[in-house]
Parts: C-alpha cells; sequence; structure tokens
C-alpha cells in the first residue's frame, strides 16, 4: 500500500469519508528548495599574494540537505557544475579551470569541448548522427554528474540503449566534495583586490540537447520547468506573473553567458534567439446537436518570442500563424521598461491586451473568448482587446495594489 493510499484508509476509517491525499516531492522543480540543496564554502590558501606568484582556492560542497545524491531524477539527463571566476581591481573578469584530481573517468566530469550523444540519431531517424556538445557549460568547470554509455563507449540520454554506468561523481548525502582551483596571476593583472566567486548551476537538461530538441525557449534558457510559471499552461503562477512584469528576465539568474557581447555595455543580445510555439486543440461534445462531437486541431497557432534588450528592458510578441483556420496575424508586440527610476513604475509601449492588468485574456482555459471584454461602450474608441499605445503600472509593495493607466 502507498503513502497516498494509507492515508486515504486512515482518514477513511477516522471520519467516515475519504480525504484528499497529495504526493508531492518538488524538488528540483522547486527554485527555493533548489537553492538550498547545497551548500558552499570558498578558502583561498593566503589572503595576499605576490605580483607574479599563483592564487589557490579551496571550494567546498556539502550535502547537508537532501537525502539522496545531488543531481538525482533522470541522472542521464541532470547536470551540476561549479563555474568560479576571478574579477581584478579594474573589473576584468576571469575564468578559473579547476585542478584534477587524477581518478578514472574524471574526464566525464570537467566541462570540455566534445561530442556526445550521437544515438539521438537513433531516435530521430538520422543516420551518422555526429552528435551534440557534450556539456554546454564554461570549459575547465568541475561537473557533478554519472555519465551513461551506450554500447559504443559514448555518453547519451537515452536509458533504453544505456550499456554502462561511469564514474558516480554525484555528491551524496551528508557528504562534502572539496574542489581545488590554481590560478597563475597573469602578467598584465594590475594591483589591488581579486575578487573570487563560486557559483554552483545545476540544469535538468543538458543545454546542447534542449536547444536541438526544442525544449520552451524560458524553460531551455532557465534550465526550470514549464510548471515553474504555469499550471496549468497557459495559466500563470504568481511567479510567472512576476517573471513577466520582470520583463521576462529572473533578475537572480541572469548569466554574463546567456549574452554576446557588442561592445554596448547597455546592450544585452541573446546569445540564443528565444523562440517558442504554442499549439492550441479543443474537443467539443454538444448532445443536442446533430454533430455530437468535434475534435478541432489546430484551433490555435502561435509562434512567440520574449526576452531582454537591455538591463530592465524586455520585449514580447507572438504571431497567430493559425486562429480557427486563419491567419490572424501580430496581436502582442511590445517594450517593457521594468522600475523606470529605480521605482516600482513600469511602463509599456506598442500593442498588447488592455485587459492584462485586470485579467489576461490569452491565458484562458476555456473554448469561447470572454465577450465582454470585445465590446466597445458609448463613444469609447477602444475595448479591452487588443489596442496600441502606454500603458503605466504602478506597484505599492505595502498592500499589494497596482494602478494601470492606458493611454491610447
Amino acid at each position: 500500500m502507498s503513502h497516498a493510499q494509507r492515508q486515504r484508509q486512515k482518514r477513511k476509517n477516522g471520519s467516515g469519508g475519504y480525504g484528499v491525499a497529495q504526493h508531492l516531492f518538488h524538488g528540483a522543480h522547486d527554485p527555493g528548495k533548489l537553492a538550498g540543496a547545497i551548500e558552499i564554502r570558498m578558502h583561498p590558501e593566503e589572503r595576499e599574494v605576490e605580483y607574479d606568484g599563483a592564487v589557490v582556492l579551496k571550494v567546498q560542497l556539502f550535502n547537508g540537505k537532501c537525502g539522496h545524491k545531488v543531481p538525482t531524477g533522470s541522472v542521464e539527463d541532470r547536470i551540476m557544475w561549479l563555474d568560479v571566476t576571478a574579477k581584478d581591481a579594474n573589473g576584468k573578469e576571469y575564468h578559473l579551470p579547476v585542478d584534477k584530481k587524477g581518478f578514472k573517468g574524471e574526464e566525464y566530469t570537467i566541462a570540455a569541448d566534445e561530442l556526445a550523444y550521437k544515438d539521438i540519431g537513433i531516435a530521430k531517424g538520422i543516420p551518422d548522427f555526429p552528435g551534440l556538445q557534450r556539456d554546454g557549460v564554461p570549459i575547465g568547470d568541475r561537473i557533478f554528474r554519472m555519465p551513461y554509455f551506450d554500447a559504443n563507449g559514448v555518453m547519451t540520454i537515452m536509458q533504453w540503449n544505456t550499456k554502462s554506468l561511469g564514474v558516480d561523481y554525484r555528491i551524496g548525502p551528508r557528504e562534502i566534495k572539496i574542489e581545488t582551483y590554481t590560478w597563475k596571476l597573469p602578467e598584465d593583472i594590475p594591483t589591488g583586490k581579486i575578487i573570487f566567486t563560486a557559483k554552483l548551476n545545476y540544469q535538468k537538461l543538458v543545454k546542447p540537447v534542449a536547444d536541438y530538441l526544442g525544449v520552451p525557449a524560458f524553460a531551455r534558457r532557465y534550465k526550470i520547468s514549464c510548471t515553474t510559471c504555469h499550471s496549468p499552461f497557459p495559466r500563470l503562477k504568481p511567479y510567472g506573473d512576476e517573471f513577466a512584469g520582470n520583463g521576462f528576465i529572473l533578475k537572480e539568474n541572469e548569466k554574463s553567458r546567456d549574452y554576446i557581447s557588442a561592445g554596448d555595455d547597455m546592450l544585452w543580445l541573446n546569445r540564443t534567439f528565444p523562440i517558442a510555439v504554442r499549439f492550441d486543440a479543443f474537443g467539443v461534445y454538444e448532445p443536442k446537436s446533430e454533430v455530437k462531437t468535434d475534435f478541432q486541431s489546430p484551433w490555435g497557432l502561435k509562434l512567440l518570442s520574449g526576452g531582454t534588450l537591455a538591463k530592465n528592458i524586455g520585449y514580447y510578441f507572438y504571431f497567430y500563424m493559425s486562429e480557427r483556420g486563419e491567419i490572424a496575424g501580430i496581436e502582442d508586440a511590445y517594450i517593457h521598461f521594468d522600475n523606470v527610476f529605480g521605482i516600482n513604475l513600469d511602463i509599456m509601449v506598442g500593442q498588447f491586451q488592455t485587459s492584462d492588468p485586470i485579467w489576461k485574456r490569452e491565458l484562458r482555459l476555456t473554448f469561447e473568448d470572454y465577450m465582454i471584454l470585445k465590446q466597445r461602450f458609448g463613444p469609447s474608441r477602444t475595448n479591452l482587446t487588443y489596442e496600441r499605445g502606454v500603458t503605466l503600472t504602478y506597484n505599492i509593495e505595502k498592500t499589494g495594489t497596482d494602478f494601470a493607466i492606458l493611454l491610447p
């Protein structure tokens, strides 16, 4: 008998009726649980180093909160890596590769420019598939994983095609792993303070595989599940609402490697263009109609994109490729300025749903539209669907009150 079954039986016996049992283990799908899973400490061997010397850092990782190895779950898909950087007195950043330990199979625990996953060609029906980049993280970073290998000794993410397992370099319960970084100071480094940063990163699917298979854009970029923001899709949870309100930026999760340097610190160019496709289908049952059942697919097909243009500036648009069999064209298309003047003032410029501050019409789960939002009253030239113009929204955090002004 499972835990949920026992709880149902217990509640039935105790109250004469069935209760509701939940079996929720969010794990890595919960950003809060993920953020506190591993404790990190970093210590230099010396706090002052001669100009032509070397810095030796020890990074300690302690699994004090998980009763299992990390990462876990679909281990063949998961990847967790330690990224260590240094910033000199002039603000120049350097990447530090991890020191090798010399154990068997270590080459699969240090990021490299190697190919793997050639057997994806089997599933995709592509003979002689060359494979994909193995790691997709900065070269030289320490990776905590257990690789799966196919019959040819090549790393795979497909359990059914796994012949053998590699070294298990994950972090077990109550286990401490210590990584060493020896960095010879560059000849041109200026004298002064150097700031070292160690970041432990996690993603549920190796990025090159996610990119190739077309995992939805935001989930792919931030390595989170779609259910972090949606439940059920396309309805937004509060976290998803906040993400959209911040101009499609997870401010605590932005990485410089996600952008291409164009010589302009104010411009953020996405390294990969964020794009997604939304497909809607409906099943209709009308018992009194001549045709009682009707499977309407595709009901809607949308091409979406959203992301960042600069700090606190985002964009979003979607093109309705098919709506009930007809091309509807561009609907949402706007620029979003977040926290203007450093206060809780947001400005949106372009074409958007004027009902969004009240109710996000495009996230409805119903078959029919909300007709009241499409009505025009009196001499008004607009309704609460699409309009071009400027929207200003201001939030009072203490009361949770939002004010919105639309200038069509």
